[in-house]
C-alpha cells in the first residue's frame, strides 16, 4: 500500500531522550513523512514487555515510524535498534542504540494500531539488515501485544521494498527472550533514501 504518513510526532525538549505527551503536549512537533507502509497483522494471542523484530530492505529504504499492537493504558515506551539481526543479540543491550524513548502514551487497545510518536530516521541500503526493539520502559506498564510465530527469522509480511522477519518476545530489559513471535504492527517507511551506508 503506498501512503502518505503525516501524524505528528511532539518532541520535548526536557530530560534528554524522553517525549513527555501528557506534560508539554504542544511543545515541538517532528512530522513522520512516509510514502509507503507495511502492515503485518493486528490479532494478537500473546504479549510481554517487549517485541523484537528484523527489517530486510529488499531496496533502498528509510524506516520514518511505526504503529504497534498494545495492550489497553497509559505507558512508557523505548525504542532501541541494531545492524543486522536481532538473534543472538537480545539479551545484549551493549549491542543496541536507544532511538528515543516517550512517556505517558495513551495506547489504542488490542488489535489496533498505537501509533509510536518517535522519528525513527533509519536508512537502510538494498540487502540491508536492521533490528528493532520496542518495549515498554517501566516494569508494569502495559505490554506490547504479538501472536505466536511459526519459525524465527521466516517472512511475516513483505512488499516490493522491504521484509519483515518473525522476530522475539522479550521481558523488560533485555531480560529473556521467547521466539519465535510475530510483531503486530505497521512499518512506514520512504522507497529510494539512504544515508548510512550498509545499514
Amino acid at each position: 500500500m503506498r501512503t502518505t504518513r503525516a501524524k505528528l510526532c511532539p518532541v520535548i525538549f526536557g530530560e534528554a531522550g524522553v517525549t513527555d505527551i501528557e506534560e508539554n503536549p504542544l511543545h515541538g512537533q517532528l512530522p513522520c513523512n512516509a510514502n509507503d507502509d507495511l502492515t503485518t497483522l493486528y490479532a494478537q494471542d500473546n504479549g510481554l514487555d517487549g517485541v523484537m523484530f528484523d527489517i530486510v530492505a529488499l531496496q533502498p529504504v528509510t524506516i520514518e515510524c511505526f504503529d504497534v499492537n498494545w495492550n489497553a493504558g497509559t505507558t512508557s515506551i523505548a525504542l532501541y535498534y541494531k545492524p543486522g539481526t536481532h538473534v543472538g543479540f537480545a539479551t545484549s543491550p551493549g549491542a543496541w542504540t536507544l532511538i528515543d524513548t516517550i512517556s505517558n502514551l495513551t495506547t489504542a487497545g488490542s488489535d489496533q494500531p498505537t501509533y509510536l510518536p518517535i522519528d525513527v530516521d533509519i536508512s537502510l541500503s538494498g540487502g540491508a539488515t536492521a533490528a528493532f526493539y520496542v518495549t515498554n520502559n517501566s516494569v508494569g506498564d502495559p505490554n506490547t501485544e504479538y501472536s505466536d510465530g511459526t519459525v524465527l527469522g521466516a517472512v511475516l509480511a513483505s512488499d516490493a521494498n522491504i521484509q519483515v522477519l518473525e522476530g522475539s518476545g522479550v521481558s523488560f530489559l533485555f531480560n529473556s527472550a521467547f521466539s519465535p513471535r510475530q510483531f503486530n504492527g505497521t512499518v512506514y517507511y520512504s522507497a529510494g533514501n539512504t544515508s548510512i551506508a550498509g545499514l
